[in-house]
């Protein structure tokens, strides 16, 4: 789970200006493995059209802080699929 919420994930998303005026809006989809710590240990790019929209929002992932998953009461590592949409 994201701490913060997606609000905190895109606080941390810039659009890059290599794709200004050539890309209105594109969706970026994510899996990230996220330790029994909250941290990112893996992304994997699932969707994306442009490479650095991908960039921006592996960067952006990175940068954010995770709640790690639960089972038994135990802190466990957990996949989670991201989507981030890209808006001129």
């Amino acid at each position: 789970m994201i701490v913060g919420g997606m609000t905190a994930l895109m606080e941390n998303l810039q659009f890059p200006q290599a794709a200004r005026g050539r890309v209105n809006m594109e969706r970026v989809v994510l899996q990230a493995l996220i330790g029994e710590s909250g941290e990112v240990l893996d992304l994997v790019l699932l969707q994306s059209a442009d490479c650095s929209l991908a960039q921006a929002a592996i960067y952006a992932v990175n940068q954010t802080e995770f709640t790690p998953a639960t089972l038994d009461h135990k802190t466990i590592a957990t996949t989670m699929n991201i989507p981030i949409l890209f808006r001129q």
